[in-house]
């Protein structure tokens, strides 16, 4: 990661200490110490191939909590940045009984449902591989083997991913890059979407050994990598495999402040994109790569002069 850094020393000494402006560029500094630049721009050396989770959950699923603590000892066993976890909702255990109960279905969620075929949950793909089973969704004793499988081949193409919001539309721009270490040949298919963190609600349990630091004192659950939308269309855009050169895809998107009467909080965010070769069954749907990223979110010098900063010590030598 690159950081840019500006000293603002000498526009400070031509500013009164506790004028409204100071107070202004000193809440901008707390707020934004340092440009950061993410991920961009892509590599373009060989690397090894990331991995996506994609799990089949429900909040009345019993057995689920295991599955999420299961999911996330594999992100610890190959890295944070080797794992990505998306969950849908889906199935009779999602649908809720009233009003007070989540809804985290959606139809894009429900549609992956009926296309991988499952079963039941807790279930998974790991890579939208079959590892010669009939179908995607993998019983969850074998994710650590197989994710571990698929994160020791070198990918053929490499990908990154910057996401900036702007809080006050609440507008996400997203820049992907793609380079192909070993071109192919017709196209691929890019897919992205957004997850959300540390939604409150219930969650069915069979046993307090599962998933136990996730639930709450008062019984209700964190959950965590809740599907929330997709970017692009669920097949995803076209992408050239055949390229030498760097791909750049250019995204935009809203994000609406709730869904079902979930509250969205932008800060809870995850961006993911699957390159992959399309919905074309269990016999070839591989992925390519995956990569995900959380959004930069920046506030307007407006939402910044709203919040009260305490700067010490007051007055000041020149030091804060």
């Amino acid at each position: 990661m690159r950081f840019a850094c500006v000293s603002y020393i000498p526009f400070f000494r031509h500013m009164k200490r506790n004028s409204p402006s100071m107070r202004l560029i000193i809440s901008l500094l707390i707020t934004f110490p340092f440009i950061a630049l993410a991920q961009l721009p892509v590599g373009q050396a060989p690397e090894y191939k990331r991995v996506i989770l994609e799990e089949f959950t429900a909040y009345r699923c019993g057995f689920c909590p295991s599955g999420h603590e299961l999911a996330n000892d594999i992100e610890t066993a190959l890295g944070d940045n080797n794992v990505i976890q998306v969950g849908y909702h889906s199935g009779s255990l999602a649908m809720p009984f009233s009003s007070v109960e989540p809804d985290f279905r959606t139809a894009d969620g429900d549609a992956l449902y009926s296309f991988f075929g499952v079963s039941g949950t807790p279930s998974a793909s790991v890579n939208r591989e079959n590892f010669g089973n009939w179908s995607f969704p993998l019983a969850a004793g074998t994710w650590l083997t197989n994710a571990a499988a698929e994160h020791a081949l070198v990918a053929d193409a490499n990908i990154a991913m910057e996401v900036d919001i702007a809080s006050g539309t609440r507008t996400a721009l997203i820049d992907i890059e793609i380079f192909y270490t070993t071109p192919g040949s017709g196209d691929h298919y890019l897919t992205v979407g957004y997850s959300q963190n540390g939604i409150v609600a219930p969650q069915t349990t069979y046993s307090p050994s599962y998933n136990p630091d996730y639930f709450n004192p008062d019984g209700t659950y964190r959950h965590q990598h809740v599907f929330r939308a997709f970017v692009t269309d669920r097949e995803g855009v076209t992408i050239d495999a055949t390229s030498t050169n760097v791909i750049s895809e250019h995204f935009e998107i809203g994000i609406p402040y709730e869904q079902e009467d979930i509250a969205i909080n932008l800060d809870s965010l995850e961006f993911f994109a699957i390159l992959h070769k399309g919905e074309n069954g269990v016999s070839n749907s591989e992925v390519i790569n995956v990569v995900d990223a959380k959004p930069q979110v920046s506030l307007s010098a407006n939402e910044v002069a709203k919040n009260d900063h305490l700067v010490f010590p007051n007055p000041s030598s020149g030091i804060f």
